[in-house]
């Protein structure tokens, strides 16, 4: 009886050892598997990205971001060029190298020129995988060259199709009020904000309201630009539509940074109504900066450098009132 007793135990012993060593061989087996499956390999893409390879995407999402509300500012290229500064694994890319050393030369200058603030969009443009329509009719080279620098309270009132920097259609009525180099601005009936548009990204022709004719877009900016001939001595001068009566005198110039697109079109619309003069960079007849929340110390440095006040949009709404 002992004898069969200590065989029973003996058998189960077994038994339970052998079932322990198979749960312990089999779970030896999938753990290398699911740990395979998830590490990086070389000779799997999907494992993971590369390093370089991320860094182009944030790149891509940083371009993106600057040019979503399609106005480039300073105070976002600043941002731009420390970030591209501090990622020296991007250097090895000529587009890369050749925008932060273009970023660097013109911040260095402390204000953007009009043909540095094109050429950088258009590189932000080409990272950023935008490809923006061919234009709808050929220009010739001859015609598209800069133009000088124009200033007045209304120099025409125009209406034109335009695609933005993010390739964005859309239909524009605008009140110019400059026109400089290749590009003009004016205040933005369709936006009710101070908008900068360039000449090369208008679709189609441009209709002027005031003389009713219907250009293309480089012809209208060269008329627009050329003196107005003087009727000859002891000849009365054309009959023409009255002109509006004198705008009242311009309180000042302000430049507003570092805020959300809205709320600058707001404080855009607020500022001309109260007759301001709306810059989009530091000038040397800039009287107030207005501030937001994102507004970059090296813009203030400058402006403060300049003489120029600075102020937040409290205080701005209750100069205006």
């Amino acid at each position: 009886m002992m004898v069969d007793v200590i065989i029973g135990t003996v058998f189960w012993v077994v038994v339970i050892a052998w079932y322990l060593r198979r749960r312990r061989r089999k779970s030896a087996h999938v753990q290398p598997s699911s740990t395979a499956s998830t590490s990086p390999s070389p000779n799997n893409p999907e494992s993971a990205l590369h390093p370089v390879a991320i860094l182009r995407e944030q790149l891509r999402q940083h371009c993106r971001s600057i040019l979503a509300d399609g106005l480039v500012e300073e105070d976002e290229l600043v941002e731009l060029h420390a970030w591209l500064s501090a990622q020296p694994a991007l250097d090895a890319e000529p587009s890369v190298r050749r925008l932060s050393a273009q970023l660097g030369d013109a911040l260095a200058k402390g204000a953007l020129s009009t043909g540095q603030r094109q050429s950088i969009e258009d590189q932000l443009q080409n990272l950023a995988g935008i490809r923006l329509p061919v234009r709808t009719h050929a220009v010739r080279p001859a015609s598209r060259t800069a133009l000088p620098y124009l200033e007045g309270r209304q120099l025409d009132t125009v209406r034109f199709a335009y695609i933005d920097a993010t390739g964005e259609y859309s239909d524009r009525r605008v009140v110019v009020r400059q026109l400089d180099g290749l590009c003009f601005q004016g205040l933005c009936l369709s936006r009710r904000a101070t908008r900068t548009f360039r000449l090369d990204r208008v679709q189609g022709d441009i209709t002027s309201e005031i003389s009713g004719e219907v250009q293309e877009p480089w012809a209208w900016a060269r008329d627009l630009a050329k003196p107005k001939s003087k009727p000859a001595p002891g000849k009365p001068a054309p009959q023409t539509t009255p002109a509006p009566a004198p705008a009242a005198e311009l309180v000042g110039e302000v430049l507003f940074t570092g805020f959300a697109r809205a709320e600058r079109d707001a404080l855009e619309q607020l500022a001309d109504a109260h007759r301001w003069r709306v810059r989009k960079s530091i000038t040397k007849n800039l009287t107030v900066l207005v501030a937001g929340p994102r507004a970059g110390e090296a813009k203030l440095a400058q402006a403060r450098a300049a003489g120029v006040q600075v102020m937040d949009r409290g205080a701005f709404e209750l100069l205006c009132k």
